[in-house]
């Protein structure tokens, strides 16, 4: 039975209302909906904005932060628990690589780190995870870089999540998980210590990854003790290892499969870093979207976590500027060739080095030829987006995102060149993103985040920032040929 409205009810005598003044009601209408309208523009435009910026941690009086937060985190990892069965626990079997690098650059260090972690795990014992660290030689937690204050560690779980850091490895609860170098100190106070040199001085300076792993597992797994510290010496993969294409190149396809790998994530520091500031490379909201929205109280679902997904539209391009100008002179004295995985013949841009006459000092010739791939100008920055825009795999693209750490002024030049040719719709850039004072010091990972999902990617070949986002592209089966460099 339909409802019953007296015939005073209120919808009935605002619909008399109606009838007897139309045009007085037709204005009041259309106001609303110019209000409404332009209230969802405001609101789709804004509410991100204003929700980075409630998110912004209040300063450490002017010093950067300490992220005491995530350490706590680290220490209270479910398998820092000496009671745990075997292989974990008190009776559980470590390996610790104390000589890992320092000093370098994030991806130096991420990139040894999950070397670390797969030789780890394939021999059956616990890694041992450390922080970041810049200054090996310091107690303090800041240090002096480029007249800057920067914390002289980071802990490793604020760049990155999954298995290195010590997620499990999937369903199978057999594998040891990693812990930190805290509890790897408490159970195993005297560890059996090696060098580097043990193995490695057996095996040659030209010997490739499979064969450092399978040398490497074998002595891990046959050594009776419980712990395993690799103490002073150098270290194990080293950076001349990862530069060189024909030690690693034939591990690839190993590498990607490892859980090390395909569990790799970044960590909610770094993916709340992509949500925030996803306004910057996805595709904006159609008018009814917005309307929708509004609406609904929802806003377009953007999942910031989700690495087995392109953001449909978008290119990442990493342009290397400040100190790098300087590393790209003295890979070209060192006539160095691309990072070790980007050597890749899968790949679909190669560099081929160029020899000057006399063989020694290089001619203008040579510098020219290694400027264009390693310090590359505008206009050739702007040339070779131009020509991937046009393949197969840059079909759609309409953002482009800009990886760099160039001055200001130098990427507002940039972006002007790339809108002035009239095809892209939007072009974004590092020195956008909004971050809190936490992210401020792992902002190459939020970059890494982004590009790890763009469309297409043109990276910087003798770049490790570069050659890591590769890795993880490929590891999520996004198309080789996606994958481009300068």
């Amino acid at each position: 039975m339909l409802p019953y409205y007296p015939s005073d009810q209120p919808h009935t005598a605002w619909l008399r209302s109606v009838l007897a003044h139309p045009r007085r009601h037709a204005k009041s209408c259309l106001a609303a909906l110019v209000l409404f309208s332009v209230f969802c523009f405001l609101w789709s435009a804004g509410l991100t904005s204003s929700l980075r910026n409630t998110l912004d941690y209040p300063r450490n009086n002017g010093l950067p932060p300490l992220y005491k937060e995530w350490y706590e985190l680290e220490r209270k990892l479910p398998q820092h628990n000496d009671s745990l069965p075997y292989p974990e626990g008190a009776n559980g079997r470590y390996f610790y690589a104390s000589n890992h690098v320092w000093g370098l650059g994030f991806n130096n260090a991420l990139q040894e780190q999950l070397f670390l972690s797969h030789l780890a795990y394939i021999s059956n014992r616990s890694f041992v995870f450390d922080a970041y660290v810049w200054d090996d030689k310091t107690e303090e937690p800041f240090v002096q870089y480029n007249g800057n204050l920067i914390p002289s560690r980071i802990p490793l779980s604020a760049f990155i999540a999954g298995p290195t850091v010590g997620a499990p490895f999937g369903e199978d609860e057999i594998i040891p998980r990693s812990v930190t170098k805290e509890y790897f100190q408490r159970v195993c106070p005297q560890p059996a210590l090696i060098k580097s040199d043990d193995v490695n001085g057996l095996l040659g300076t030209s010997a490739s990854a499979e064969v450092m792993m399978k040398a490497w597992s074998d002595l891990l797994r046959k050594m009776p003790e419980r712990c395993v510290e690799v103490g002073q010496s150098n270290q194990i993969f080293d950076y001349m290892f990862f530069g060189n294409g024909d030690r690693i190149i034939p591990f690839l396809d190993d590498f990607i499969r490892s859980p090390v790998i395909t569990h790799f994530a970044w960590s909610s520091l770094i993916s709340s870093a992509v949500a925030n500031n996803a306004d910057l490379i996805v595709e904006k909201p159609t008018f009814l979207q917005r309307v929708f929205s509004a609406w609904s109280g929802s806003q377009p679902v953007f999942n910031a976590t989700d690495y087995s997904t392109s953001i449909p539209g978008l290119l990442a391009v990493h342009v290397r500027r400040g100190d790098f100008e300087e590393h790209c002179k003295s890979l070209t004295s060192w006539r160095s060739g691309f990072m070790g995985w980007l050597q890749s013949p899968i790949l679909p841009d190669h560099f081929y080095k160029r020899d000057s006459a006399d063989h020694e000092e290089p001619n203008k010739l040579v510098k020219d030829h290694y400027a264009k791939h390693c310090w590359p100008t505008i206009e050739q920055i702007v040339a070779k987006i131009d020509e991937v825009r046009q393949t197969e795999e840059g079909r759609g693209l309409d953002r482009v995102y800009i990886m760099t750490n160039g001055p200001s002024e130098w990427v507002t030049e940039l972006k002007e060149k790339l809108m002035w040719s009239g095809v892209w719709n939007r072009v974004t850039s590092s020195r956008e993103l909004t971050l809190n004072t936490e992210q401020r010091y792992v902002a190459q990972a939020v970059d890494m985040a982004i590009a790890m999902r763009s469309q297409v990617f043109i990276g910087n070949g003798f770049s490790s920032l570069s050659a890591n986002v590769v890795l993880l592209r490929l590891s999520r089966l996004f198309g080789w040929r996606t994958n481009r460099l300068w």
